[in-house]
């Protein structure tokens, strides 16, 4: 599991590279906490966040999913480059929340620190989620512009 948490961190780390701002490091709380709503989400076998709350501070959340046919794993670096393909849509001028963005918005927010990674898979390996929560959280209303630069 540590070199899926490493692998997720290096590509948020790139990414935001590019975007002028500070790399994330990892938080052994949130890993705890991403790994538990990862595997309830396999268990029970549903997309949906979690209440995004620890030791009673708001944090975020951004959740990937494969389901195929076939055997087929997912990678810490293909769920992150899914979230900044979101990059396309976002309006780098607006302070609206656009829940079509809101993935690529949290794996740049220039104000989160911290992140937790979380990933399950099936036996079968047809089904894998991999969970990753921030600290602080991202896509705040009134904050967007100051946190979401565009790539240099």
């Amino acid at each position: 599991m540590e070199d899926v948490r490493q692998q997720t961190l290096k590509t948020h780390n790139i990414l935001r590279a590019k975007h002028g701002v500070a790399p994330l490091k990892l938080s052994d709380d949130l890993n705890v906490y991403a790994q538990s709503w990862s595997d309830t989400l396999l268990k029970n076998e549903v997309i949906k966040h979690s209440e995004c709350m620890l030791n009673g501070s708001r944090i975020g959340e951004n959740i990937a999913y494969r389901v195929s046919h076939q055997p087929q794993d997912l990678t810490g670096q293909e769920a992150v480059m899914h979230w900044y393909e979101e990059m396309k849509d976002h309006d780098f001028e607006s302070e609206d929340f656009d829940p079509k963005t809101a993935h690529f918005a949290q794996v740049v927010w220039k104000g989160t620190q911290e992140l937790g990674v979380g990933k399950s898979k099936s036996l079968d390996n047809r089904k894998s989620f991999i969970v990753c929560n921030y600290r602080p959280p991202g896509n705040l209303l009134g904050q967007i512009i100051n946190n979401v630069s565009r790539a240099q």
